[in-house]
């Protein structure tokens, strides 16, 4: 082989160029290797200290994962032999899942639910007249059917529990409850209520069911179970709304339904312990992801990039540009929430993070892993708010409903109840005959109406 100084002078520079090339390449690769990963810094190891989990005795999560056990089953045992399958299945068998002849084969399952498919569930967060709808959907259902008559007595115990814990070492595949028959029986069993029951007996059922939601707002530290609490408090404030517009209410039963609008409080708003379980989640996941979960995330098929995770490099990048701003959004009351919003803080997790900078040579798959995961954190904290400000808006329409000479414009303008982040008076659309405001989520209708279901 001849040495170098004998190759012509382009080869030589093509040699020069190729060895540097090697030598930049495999740099690149080997300050990605383990070695020289960061250490965790000290809030990413809080965020990984496991939290304390309640006796399943108490806990409704199981009876939620049992929900569609046969008739013949306890939905309390036959989730607990979900979960303990999943963790069987994950711990004994290497499988992260609960498959659906697992579910089928402990819950017993037969067929169909047909009065789930029956029935059409109003979204009250983006919908007016749940009310009405939902006394007319269920005329589409038999209410002697011995399997819904089960469903309906399972809604009914389902909401005397008091408490809602997960299970610990929950990961991206851990089995997720049957929160939309939840939500379906929610409006089934208050719709039916509504037309057998006397109105105070129907206020009594209410108060339950709003009372066993806040429960879990409170109880639960799952971001998914908080949301959908949301949607059923929601739920359960427009369909207090509705009746409000249509039905004459005693003092008696103007100060029940007033007590049932109580705001929430700070600690059902506050969302930071859900968003620290998220970034847990995340975090244990990070060095056991597949390839294709990698590809799934990332959006985009992955050649190399797959095997450059610097592990604790993207749990400490992730904290600092993603859960800890989230912390601070989730301490903040209505006002600031909106000030933040106004002034961009809440925008952080849309910006580029991966670039080609040298300093993206680092790190490159964990960095484009994060700038992948396309969601917008805020949007959960914004619907928190927006629901203090829905139990605003039907306060001011009880006052409204009560007033003998009716000059809505003026008893708005005057009222104690207003926008929670202007801190101006709600809107009035005399023409729409709705109240309203702008709601920080921007998919929620914040509005209600005092007409008549169209």
């Amino acid at each position: 082989m001849k040495p170098i100084s004998q190759y012509h002078p382009i080869a030589k520079y093509s040699l020069y160029v190729l060895a540097i090339t090697l030598i930049f390449i495999l740099s690149v690769l080997l300050i990605n290797t383990q070695a020289f990963d960061e250490k965790s810094s000290p809030a990413v190891n809080l965020v990984m200290q496991p939290q304390d989990r309640i006796s399943p005795q108490y806990n409704a999560y199981f009876y939620f994962l049992g929900l569609l056990a046969s008739n013949a089953q306890d939905p309390h045992e036959a989730g607990q032999k979900l979960q303990q399958k999943y963790v069987d299945n994950r711990e004994k068998l290497g499988l992260d899942q609960l498959s659906a002849s697992d579910s089928t084969k402990i819950l017993q399952i037969s067929e169909t639910e047909s009065w789930f498919t029956q029935f059409e569930r109003c979204h009250a967060r983006t919908q007016h007249f749940c009310f009405q709808q939902s006394l007319n959907n269920i005329k589409a259902l038999d209410f002697n059917s011995p399997r819904l008559i089960q469903m309906l007595k399972r809604y009914a115990r389902l909401t005397d529990y008091q408490d809602y814990q997960s299970p610990d070492k929950m990961t991206f595949a851990s089995p997720i409850p049957a929160f939309g028959y939840a939500l379906s029986l929610q409006q089934i069993s208050l719709a039916h209520q509504f037309s057998t029951l006397e109105f105070d007996s129907f206020l009594i059922a209410i108060e339950k069911d709003i009372n066993f939601w806040r429960t879990l707002l409170l109880k639960s530290d799952i971001l998914i179970v908080k949301m959908v609490a949301i949607a059923a408090i929601w739920y359960d404030v427009r369909y207090l709304s509705n009746i409000i517009s249509q039905h004459h209410l005693s003092s008696v039963q103007v100060e029940n339904i007033q007590q049932l609008l109580r705001p929430l409080n700070n600690k059902e708003l506050d969302l930071s312990n859900a968003f620290r379980l998220e970034a847990q989640t995340l975090y244990n996941q990070l060095a056991k992801l597949s390839r294709q979960n990698l590809q799934e995330i990332y959006g985009i098929k992955i050649s190399f990039f797959d095997s450059m995770i610097q592990v604790h490099a993207t749990q400490n990048l992730h904290f600092e540009r993603y859960l800890s701003p989230m912390l601070v959004l989730s301490k903040l009351n209505s006002s600031a929430f909106y000030d933040a919003v106004q002034q961009g803080k809440t925008e952080h997790v849309t910006e580029q993070w991966f670039s080609l900078s040298p300093s993206n040579l680092y790190n490159p798959g964990g960095k484009l892993l994060l700038q992948n995961i396309n969601w917008s954190p805020s949007d959960y904290i914004a619907r928190m708010h927006d629901m203090n400000g829905m139990f605003n808006l039907v306060k001011l329409q009880l006052e409204l409903k009560n007033q003998s000479e009716f000059q809505p414009l003026q008893w708005v303008n005057d009222s104690a109840y207003r926008n929670i982040y202007t801190l101006e008076p709600l809107i009035f659309n005399e023409q729409k005959q709705t109240l309203e405001f702008e709601c920080l989520s921007k998919k929620s209708l914040c509005s209600i109406s005092f007409g008549a279901h169209p």
